[in-house]
């Protein structure tokens, strides 16, 4: 059965994303919907629609779920948080339900996932991709340094309210550069390659929002 899937326009969804959702149910036949590769005159190299998130989803979605060959079908909705989705930033949240309003039209079913603050998160809980944990320059070891990251981040919104103060994935990027485990964390290389180590039913045994998701994912039933 095809599941149309979604996701915010970063690198390490765009390469490692798929993978992810094959942890969590591999007898299902994922399709992109969102971000798409669209072909660019010859003096261009393909594009993605890298760096769209939030609201920009939305209106990129209703453009392609407009026609009747989506009707009954099934979209999974996977992005980052940003800070909006914890702190209920009234203009994203209402932008949330009218995409879900349109879904209803539609007859889309729509299962969503906010990561909060960020996807890079889910490597602070499973940290099964660090082949060596110590860290010499601080007195503690990545796994505590990781921890600490996931107990102590402050989800305040930047002061245009369209984001994260402070991004977590630049947090973590500290810790792995201390620790000299990279010279430069790439969402592209790294952490795509990170996210297709770590188990997604690992990571829901303390992420409740990413146990609801698996929970009605494995609910899809195939003849649906």
């Amino acid at each position: 059965m095809k599941v149309y899937y979604a996701h915010g326009g970063g690198y390490t969804e765009i390469y490692g994303l798929k993978n992810f959702l094959k942890k969590i149910r591999n007898d299902l036949e994922y399709g992109r919907i969102f971000p798409a590769r669209f072909k660019l005159p010859k003096i261009n190299k393909n594009k993605n629609e890298e760096g769209d998130t939030g609201k920009k989803i939305f209106k990129k979605l209703k453009e392609r779920l407009k026609y009747s060959e989506h009707e009954n079908s099934i979209l999974l909705v996977i992005d980052d948080g940003d800070c909006l989705f914890y702190n209920k930033e009234r203009s994203f949240m209402q932008s949330l339900e009218d995409f879900k309003k349109f879904l209803k039209e539609k007859n889309i079913k729509g299962i969503f996932l906010y990561i909060e603050p960020e996807i890079e998160k889910f490597l602070c809980i499973d940290k099964s991709w660090i082949k060596n944990n110590k860290c010499e320059i601080k007195e503690k070891d990545i796994y505590s340094l990781l921890e600490e990251l996931l107990e102590n981040y402050n989800y305040e919104l930047n002061k245009d309210k369209n984001g994260c103060k402070v991004k977590f994935s630049d947090k973590l990027e500290e810790i792995l550069k201390i620790c000299g485990i990279i010279k430069r964390f790439s969402k592209k290389t790294d952490g795509s390659e990170y996210l297709k180590k770590i188990d997604p039913y690992k990571i829901a045994k303390e992420d409740k929002d990413l146990r609801n998701f698996i929970n009605e994912v494995n609910s899809i039933k195939i003849s649906q």
